[in-house]
């Protein structure tokens, strides 16, 4: 999370802070969870690509598939939320959860 709040604001101008528990994307799935439709796992996969600092590599060693499964996770998740990227798809869940 440091290192996103540091690039928020250093490239964004944005004052980042702590996602409080409102912001949590639990609390935004739970509330949204209808529109956009992702699968459990693609859950299991947004949460720790928004709440984590790990790399994909890592997140699919935690969640025991491969990397190629977990670049498809993501490419779905990505096409869902209308956004290319994960700077793209942490600044969506959070100004939705506003």
């Amino acid at each position: 999370m440091q290192i996103l709040r540091v690039f928020f604001q250093n490239f964004f101008s944005l004052r980042v802070t702590e996602p409080s528990p409102k912001h949590s994307v639990s609390s935004f799935l739970r509330a949204e969870d209808a529109l956009v439709g992702l699968t459990e796992r693609e859950e299991e996969v947004l949460k720790k690509l928004v709440e984590s600092e790990l790399g994909v590599q890592e997140i699919a060693e935690e969640l025991f598939i491969s990397r190629r499964t977990l670049q498809r996770h993501i490419s779905s998740i990505y096409q869902k939320f209308s956004v290319n990227n994960r700077i793209g798809l942490i600044k969506k869940i959070y100004q939705k959860a506003e």
